[in-house]
């Protein structure tokens, strides 16, 4: 999804956790927030288990974070539990209408709104039931 010497953020939920990219292979580092701490912990287990160094993973909101520093995002329905749904869908409207352009984009199963001007479908994959769909931003306004 990316190359030597970007950064993934992945976002995650219970649903698409399964679908996730290798880190290993994907992004000089990854990271991931999870609001539920089993689920770091577990991820935090298949990542030693998998040599994945340059990973690391936080309990947390990512609506809390600053997603231009990273360089691409892998979004696991990341509404699907949020508390406040509204504060959620502007803060992922605001965050991806301000990335920078070249940044990839991977989501799981519906975001929940329309992606925003400037960035385009570039290929779209179902594993099981969930839908994988990766986006570029190719154009800012």
């Amino acid at each position: 999804m990316s190359s030597p010497g970007s950064s993934l953020v992945a976002v995650m939920s219970r649903s698409c956790s399964t679908s996730a990219p290798d880190p290993a292979s994907s992004a000089s580092s990854a990271r991931g927030v999870e609001q539920h701490s089993f689920l770091v912990n577990a991820a935090v287990e298949v990542a030693r288990r998998l040599g994945a160094n340059e990973t690391s993973f936080v309990v947390g909101d990512a609506f809390d974070l600053n997603w231009r520093q990273f360089t691409a995002l892998y979004l696991f329905e990341p509404l699907k539990e949020s508390v406040d749904r509204q504060r959620a869908l502007e803060s992922a409207a605001n965050q991806l209408e301000n990335m920078p352009l070249q940044t990839r984009v991977a989501t799981c199963g519906d975001l929940g709104m329309k992606f925003p001007k400037g960035y385009e479908p570039i290929g779209e994959e179902t594993i099981g039931q969930s839908s994988l769909r990766f986006w570029l931003r190719v154009a800012t306004w």
